[in-house]
């Protein structure tokens, strides 16, 4: 058949080799493989025609066009691409057009199998004796794919179809996990752009809605999660504490937070801060305890965070540790007065009686006075009256004492001692 016209056309689009991702590896070069075939279609006159061809190789494959000339020659259309190709045909006239892929890598080319595209006049303007309407309902070729984003973020959703009329394309959302859909404004060029995300979008569902005159084909939804940010929502604060007792430092998050570590810094130097009760590193931690020691003033506590968004590095708190409060004695509860029984005669002995002291547990000391003032060596609960004694007054002094307590003072009454008769 005799081929009247042209065809322009242009290579749009190239995507990575399928069964090849992240690093290459060392392996021995193969010569390329077609997966996909390009197939024939037809078209209006005007309408571009996808031609899609994949192939897969070691190295890369290079995928270029041709398009079938006068008998069996070939000519270059479209710009070279790899792997996975599509190929747009521009039709301008009439006529029937054939075109195939070429694959070619360092280990050998491949040709793929032909595709013819059938090119049809509109109806009305001049067909043959039966005009075929060419129209053919959209199809997406491409599909919106699911997003992930931090709240703040600018996100788009893509997707394209193929039909005859060219398809428009509008976006649905839904906020209830598919049960109803709402349309929404935007993304009739096939991308579908949300500016700023809210962390109130996370699971929200769009798709695409492709339309023509020979139907309406929806794509497959995607899903937009949405992450919100980590950060510090509170500092650690500087603290001032007695030696001897503990302080404590403290943060609070918000969003995601992957990682926290303390640092306990001197001056510039900082290390890992090491909990001294069972000696581990703490880590992922709100907070901590320090033993509030001398060793200790003046340091300063920070915590290293990181999660979704970012990562940083506290305000430094500082511990200042103070002198130790000096204990406030307590005051026996029960301080009864002393008595003294026994004769108060020369030769005979007086005894003292310190009554119950509470708390208990107390030490006591005595001391014997004559007169108020104090007999040397008469420290002892018994008291043996001498000639001295005669005609003064003998009464006993006690102190009580206890560790944490005031030492109290009780004196007893006197008892006077009768004189020697001659």
């Amino acid at each position: 058949m005799r081929v009247r016209g042209t065809l322009a056309a242009v290579l749009v689009a190239a995507m990575t080799v399928v069964g090849f991702a992240g690093p290459a590896k060392a392996v021995g070069e193969t010569p390329p493989v077609f997966v996909v075939q390009p197939t024939g279609t037809s078209a209006m006159v005007g309408m571009p025609v996808p031609l899609t061809a994949q192939a897969v190789g070691v190295p890369e494959p290079v995928i270029t066009w041709e398009q079938q000339g006068t008998g069996d020659t070939w000519t270059s259309v479209g710009d070279p691409g790899s792997g996975f190709a599509t190929f747009f045909a521009s039709t301008t006239t009439p006529g029937t057009f054939t075109f195939r892929a070429i694959a070619t890598n360092g280990a050998g080319s491949a040709v793929s199998q032909p595709a013819t595209v059938t090119v049809m006049p509109m109806p009305g303007t001049g067909c043959p004796p039966v005009c075929i309407d060419p129209s053919t309902p959209p199809s997406f070729y491409t599909q919106p794919n699911d997003v992930e984003a931090i709240v703040g973020d600018s996100v788009s959703f893509t997707a394209a179809a193929s039909g005859i009329p060219t398809p428009l394309i509008g976006w649905e959302t839904s906020a209830d996990d598919g049960e109803s859909w709402q349309p929404v404004a935007g993304g009739g060029n096939g991308q579908l752009t949300l500016p700023d995300v809210k962390l109130q979008q996370n699971g929200l569902r769009l798709r695409a809605i492709a339309s023509n005159s020979k139907g309406t084909v929806r794509s497959p939804s995607a899903t937009l999660t949405v992450r919100e940010p980590a950060a510090l929502a509170s500092q650690p604060q500087s603290v001032s504490v007695a030696a001897g007792k503990s302080a404590t430092f403290s943060v609070t998050t918000v969003g995601e937070i992957e990682f926290l570590q303390w640092k306990v810094c001197a001056g510039d130097e900082c290390r890992d801060f090491v909990d001294d009760e069972d000696g581990t590193l703490a880590e992922d931690e709100l907070s901590i305890t320090v033993p509030a020691t001398k060793d200790r003033n003046g340091l300063a506590y920070r915590v290293y965070w990181g999660g979704v968004g970012g990562e940083g590095i506290s305000d430094a708190a500082t511990l200042t540790v103070t002198d130790a409060p000096k204990p406030v004695p307590a005051k026996f509860a029960v301080t009864p007065k002393p008595k003294i029984s026994g004769s108060a005669k020369v030769g005979k002995k007086l005894i003292v009686k310190a009554g119950a002291w509470k708390p208990g547990q107390v030490t006591l000391k005595f001391q014997w006075l004559r007169n108020g003032t104090p007999i040397k060596k008469a420290t002892k609960a018994v008291y043996k009256v001498t000639k001295k004694d005669a005609g003064k007054r003998i009464s006993v002094r006690v102190t009580a004492s206890k560790p944490g307590y005031v030492t109290a003072v009780k004196t007893s009454s006197a008892k006077k001692v009768s004189r020697i008769r001659r």
